[in-house]
């Protein structure tokens, strides 16, 4: 089975209702509620609710929630450099670039990635 794009997995979670059988859901409507109840139970986590009313089962994903579930997350969790872009140009006058990053507690190669990312970040938010 391949893996399908992201365009197509946006879509797929934009279906919002799907017709159902009348006589289905008026002779059994107690147990398409049990069924409904249970998968709500089990889809809840992943911020999915399904519903049916007036003969159409109705699907609602909440898109924050079932991406934040989906997610690997995997990797080391970058260090929480909570000093501005501003504060460590200012560091970096006065210091050598491996006081600064040692000050910072990186790597090297991570230092010089995270300054060239901020000043892009700065240079984006200048411009606006």
């Amino acid at each position: 089975m391949s893996r399908k794009s992201k365009e197509e997995l946006q879509d797929h979670h934009k279906i919002k209702s799907l017709p159902l059988d009348k006589s289905f859901c008026s002779e059994k409507a107690d147990e398409l509620e049990a069924i409904l109840q249970e998968l709500n139970d089990l889809l809840s986590v992943a911020g999915i609710e399904i519903r049916a009313a007036e003969s159409t089962l109705t699907i609602d994903v909440n898109g924050e929630k079932f991406a934040s579930v989906t997610k690997r997350r995997a990797g080391r969790k970058k260090k929480n450099a909570t000093q501005q872009y501003e504060e460590i140009l200012a560091y970096r006058e006065t210091h050598t670039a491996q006081e600064t990053f040692e000050w910072l507690g990186l790597t090297k190669q991570t230092y010089y990635r995270r300054i060239k990312e901020l000043k892009k970040e700065a240079e984006q938010e200048s411009q606006i």
